[in-house]
């Protein structure tokens, strides 16, 4: 088109602009794919009873199927970008599958496995106190209970407003304590969640890398 600076097609088959596009979306749709299914597996889990067999084997079988896609996906876009259409390696693809599967299918069971006893959700009430502080919640306005027979005591008016006053300043104080907590909660689960999502695939690569 008269324009060699923006367009080249040495092969005659597929402008380079176009194989680079192809071969980022690929990669990128890879990526998307594995963190899209991140939680196929806690699914799968307990559709299966929730046992740590089966946790193990849905680990495997989810983290097969995604290493494979998402490991032939991966090799067609590096492909393209680096060798072009005109030197696509169809072997090498090919392969890319069975070791995404194989390195996947290991990875996702071991991780299954260390998620079952660890999980992010237990890590991360053991780190914000959540629990505790929804126990000191539920607890803080049992005193009101005593109102009644305060009521029948001398000076129950003064005693009513003293025990009213006190449950009115320990609930701001456990309501604060419990909104801090839940809100730690939810950050440190996500962040176990990214840590488990990356070591998993960085074990997976690893893994493939021995193919």
């Amino acid at each position: 088109m008269n324009n060699p600076i923006s367009y080249s097609d040495p092969s005659g088959n597929l402008p380079q602009w176009a194989e680079w596009l192809i071969g980022g979306a690929l990669v990128v749709g890879a990526i998307a794919l594995t963190i899209a299914t991140a939680g196929v597996g806690g699914a799968l889990t307990t559709a299966l009873g929730g046992s740590l067999l089966a946790t193990i084997g849905s680990g495997v079988v989810v983290g097969a199927a995604v290493g494979a896609v998402s490991g032939m996906m991966i090799n067609a876009g590096t492909q393209l970008i680096t060798n072009g259409a005109e030197n696509f390696s169809w072997s090498e693809f090919g392969k890319s599958a069975w070791t995404g599967a194989i390195a996947g299918g290991i990875a996702g069971g071991v991780f299954a496995c260390i998620q079952y006893g660890l999980s992010a959700g237990k890590i991360a009430n053991s780190v914000s106190g959540f629990n505790k502080a929804q126990t000191r919640l539920n607890n803080v306005l049992k005193p009101l209970g005593n109102v009644k027979n305060l009521a029948n005591a001398p000076f129950s008016g003064a005693n009513i407003a003293r025990t009213v006053g006190q449950v009115a300043g320990n609930y701001n104080t456990a309501y604060s304590a419990y909104i801090l907590a839940k809100g730690t909660k939810a950050i440190v689960k996500v962040g176990i969640g990214v840590a488990y999502f990356l070591l998993e695939n960085l074990t997976s690569d690893l893994i493939g890398l021995a193919f």
